[in-house]
């Protein structure tokens, strides 16, 4: 799937990063050769830096801490699918 992906910005080279809720996958991808021994996994993933906010957020003592996660993540965590 990081292939497919890469393939529809029209690039040959690039690391490929997928964050999900609770996997992360990073997959480097060189000429359009997917690079096996380098690709990297992690179970540090979505869930992780909601449950990582809520904490900080609820300790810092500010309310609707729902609310402000998603405008964290919406102003910080967003990538665009056309970076040129």
């Amino acid at each position: 799937s990081a292939y497919a992906g890469l393939c529809s910005t029209e690039k040959l080279s690039a690391l490929v990063v997928t964050l999900g809720a609770g996997i992360c996958h990073v997959v480097p991808i060189y000429e359009g050769v997917t690079i096996q021994h380098a690709i990297q996994r992690s179970d540090i993933a979505g869930q992780d830096v909601n449950a990582f906010l809520t904490k900080r957020i609820f300790d810092s003592g500010a309310k609707q801490t729902k609310k402000r996660i998603e405008e964290i993540k919406k102003w910080n965590c967003y990538i665009p699918a056309n970076f040129d």
